[in-house]
């Protein structure tokens, strides 16, 4: 089947499942038809689909923010020189 999606089909409202996979479908999946219907229902359905999937509710945001932060710091510590206070002083530091 070709044709765009959801404009060439009946109603998402009124269907009670849906699987337009391996077919040659256009236009934008909603992330609620996805969540509905399961990514499954929209595997390989054309190449100019395109299936909108909204994040996990539970601060998908805050969970991102977090690995970049992590990544960051782990970056510094690889990458900052290791130093070391000279003998007799504890103020002065040199670079090893």
């Amino acid at each position: 089947m070709a044709g765009r999606f959801p404009d060439d089909l009946p109603p998402l409202d009124g269907l009670v499942s849906v699987n337009i996979s391996h077919n040659n479908f256009s236009g934008t999946v909603p992330a609620a038809a996805v969540r509905r219907f399961g990514q499954s229902a929209f595997f390989q359905a054309g190449n100019a689909l395109q299936v909108i999937e909204d994040g996990a509710p539970s601060g998908g945001k805050k969970r991102n923010r977090a690995v970049v932060i992590a990544l960051i710091s782990a970056g510094a510590a690889v990458t900052r020189p290791r130093w070391r206070s000279s003998p007799g002083s504890k103020h002065t530091l040199h670079k090893l």
